[in-house]
């Protein structure tokens, strides 16, 4: 946030520096803002894959297998409420470092298919409940079974149940 705030600043002052557009030159002092511009950029970019490689050394190096699921991030990108949010944190660069490491270490990186309906399944029966399709539906429970969800939660340890049976159908036994 402290760099958002910091670029959001130099690209206002670069904006009222004089910029010539038939020529495509700036001034002296454009030059100067957009190298500050263009320095923030990066030390951001920066920080963020620190961040993404040493997060995907320890899961590498902690971990046997690693399962995620599959989503969409570029449609996910066109929800104009999150897709600041989901830039910042750069989940497909963080899977791909994730996915290099595990597979140099000789472990398992395997992801569920998006259309795994993993919030919308209850893990103690089975049973779908297509009313959960609904994002702000947070919390259910299971008609058929009583057993009360948290979305997220619920989700997660689907994947999780998911990943392990596309593990095994591969004749690969991982302990708990």
């Amino acid at each position: 946030k402290v760099h958002a705030r910091r670029l959001r600043r130099f690209q206002q002052s670069l904006s009222r520096k004089q910029y010539d557009q038939n020529t495509h030159r700036g001034s002296k002092n454009w030059e100067k803002a957009r190298a500050k511009v263009a320095k923030e950029q990066r030390k951001t970019a920066d920080q963020r894959r620190d961040f993404h490689h040493k997060l995907a050394r320890a899961i590498a190096d902690n971990y046997t297998a690693f399962i995620c699921e599959d989503l969409a991030v570029k449609n996910m990108m066109k929800n104009r409420h999150l897709s600041k949010a989901i830039a910042s944190v750069g989940w497909s660069q963080f899977l791909t470092i994730v996915k290099y490491k595990m597979e140099k270490a000789g472990k398992y990186f395997r992801r569920v298919s998006r259309w795994f309906p993993s919030s919308q399944t209850c893990r103690c029966c089975g049973y779908k409940n297509t009313e959960v399709k609904d994002l702000k539906v947070r919390e259910w429970t299971c008609p058929q079974c009583g057993t009360w969800h948290d979305r997220d939660e619920n989700a997660q340890k689907n994947i999780h149940a998911e990943g392990l049976s596309i593990l095994k159908s591969e004749g690969i036994q991982i302990i708990m």
